[in-house]
């Protein structure tokens, strides 16, 4: 683990191979995310130990498919694993026909964030980072090179990395030290801190409760043994937090920007976080927080999405931010393309609005790339939905006044959010069941809607002739699943056009599963239409 000490004094859908965003200046694909600077032999590693933690139960296909790379380079990756994290996880191999199944247990109580920790400790260009943000003495680059014992070539090639990286998210080196706005610099540090294990500002176990109290009294359904049991889930948050009294810089060096503090300003929340943080971290530090530093522990909150306030209070910003996107015209064309798309049923949903929510107040405090994000690589199954969301985005910033930078990752989350809405805004699949036994034909509903739920709507009628059931699908465009006897089956495919599926009179597993089969590639089929509506 990399470990850097500053004190402060008492006085003051298939498998994505890119990640799409857009500049501040205009729709590129590129990528800002600071995972995506780190050593790709160690990235790649990353990928492969999360994926293999995550599926306990795996194999070298499976794996090769998710990292879209050789089976060679993946079994050389695990081998090396398995010696690199000695004593952390334990990766078992098995040959299996022509392929090699994995199990991946993790040892001595050691959690998967320390895992990916000791990986991170092997990236010269983490600690390039943490030797620039940590340099307030503007010591030469020199001496970097000589703690680590690197050639001039290969420290000046980081040094330039770092410098690509700082560009992206609008800082700069001077005098071999990271600069701009403070509460920026907050947020690198943080991300260093809590998602690659370089301590930059260790905190002892008192200041950890400090801190976990000041949670506990902004929001009461928060327990505070359930946060200590769960550190590293709000690491980040914690880090944010630590800065008000770690970080040895003046309280009017903390000034946002206009629009990010106009809105943390508008909040009905902020004399609430004002007296937690004077009955916690005041009390206990033994000083006065300023204006400034109230309305960046209010940003914290804003930015992260962190559960500091009760859930009732949410339901409030909620409407809060509502009321903002109903005032900026900007905003409210992203809303009304979604709607163009999805309808007024989804946009209306307050699911889709806390998601968008969320989702904007990344591109609203301009803290994209600084804020952690899911590295994992996009489930398939979103894949279709995921293209549209992001063609959304991309014709919104065409068309607004403001250019935002729009990471992967933030797009991932909205169409995961989005998902479960979609498919039930989709129409249900329509359902008919050919039978000429009444008992079959109810015993064959019956199952077909406890299964399948919402995704289906089975049609009341018993179709036993050819002619009812040709004569309902021409009158009907929707798409149509007929069911029937195996024995029917031949008949059925001759003479009606649609979707016959046999069904066993017991509805087997199988059965199940060739209904379900048939529902998704018309949902595909949907997506792809909708899709080539929006690039037309």
């Amino acid at each position: 683990m990399i470990c850097y000490a500053t004190y402060k004094k008492n006085n003051d859908i298939t498998i994505l191979k890119k990640i799409y965003i857009l500049t501040s200046c205009n729709f590129m694909e590129r990528v800002v995310m600071l995972t995506n600077f780190i050593e790709k032999d160690i990235k790649r590693k990353c990928l492969i130990c999360d994926f293999i933690l995550k599926n306990k139960h795996t194999n070298l296909d499976e794996i090769a498919e998710y990292m879209g790379t050789s089976r060679v380079t993946v079994r050389s990756d695990i081998h090396a694993l398995n010696e690199e994290l000695d004593g952390l996880i334990l990766i078992q191999m098995k040959e299996c026909a022509d392929n090699w199944v994995y199990q991946c247990q993790l040892q001595n109580g050691v959690t998967e964030r320390k895992v990916l920790y000791k990986l991170y400790d092997n990236s010269m260009f983490l600690k390039c980072v943490a030797f620039f943000v940590t340099n307030v003495e503007e010591n030469k680059f020199t001496d970097f090179m000589d703690t680590y014992f690197i050639s001039h070539s290969h420290a000046y090639r980081l040094k330039h990395k770092v410098e690509e990286f700082l560009r992206e998210i609008d800082f700069k080196l001077d005098n071999n030290r990271i600069t701009g706005k403070e509460y920026r610099v907050r947020y690198l540090i943080a991300l260093l801190q809590a998602e690659y294990g370089v301590l930059i500002y260790p905190l002892l176990d008192e200041e950890k409760q400090m801190i976990d109290n000041f949670m506990a009294t902004l929001n009461l359904r928060i327990n505070i043994d359930t946060l200590a049991h769960n550190a590293e889930g709000h690491a980040y948050f914690r880090s944010l937090i630590s800065m008000v009294f770690k970080r040895d810089i003046p309280t009017s060096a903390i000034i946002l920007d206009e629009q990010c503090q106009k809105y943390i300003e508008s909040s009905r929340f902020l004399d609430i976080v004002q007296k937690s943080s004077k009955e916690t971290l005041e009390k206990e530090l033994g000083q006065e927080f300023s204006y400034n530093d109230y309305l960046y522990l209010m940003l914290i909150y804003y930015s992260t999405n962190f559960s500091i306030i009760d859930a009732s209070m949410k339901k409030v910003e909620l409407e809060q931010f509502d009321e903002l996107i109903m005032k900026n015209a900007d905003l409210q064309s992203l809303v009304d393309l979604f709607e163009e798309y999805f309808g007024a049923e989804v946009v209306n949903h307050s699911l889709f609005r806390a998601a968008l929510c969320y989702f904007l107040k990344k591109t609203l405090f301009n803290l994209q790339g600084l804020i952690p994000s899911n590295e994992r690589l996009l489930d398939k199954k979103y894949q279709p939905l995921y293209l549209v969301v992001k063609n959304v985005l991309k014709r919104w910033n065409e068309n607004s006044r403001r250019r935002v930078l729009l990471i992967d990752s933030h797009i991932n989350y909205l169409t995961i959010h989005l998902y479960p809405l979609i498919y039930k805004w989709n129409n249900p699949v329509q359902i008919c069941i050919f039978s000429f036994n009444l008992i079959n034909f109810e015993s064959c509903k019956f199952q077909v809607e406890q299964e399948l739920g919402r995704k289906v709507k089975v049609h009341e009628k018993m179709f036993n002739s050819v002619e009812d059931l040709n004569r309902l699908l021409e009158e009907s465009d929707e798409p149509t699943i007929v069911l029937c006897n195996p024995n029917c089956e031949m008949e059925l495919k001759e003479a009606v056009e649609g979707t016959i599926i046999p069904i066993s009179l017991a509805f087997f597993d199988r059965d199940l599963e060739d209904v379900e089969e048939v529902i998704q590639s018309l949902r595909i089929k949907e997506h792809e239409k909708r899709l080539a509506y929006l690039r037309g």
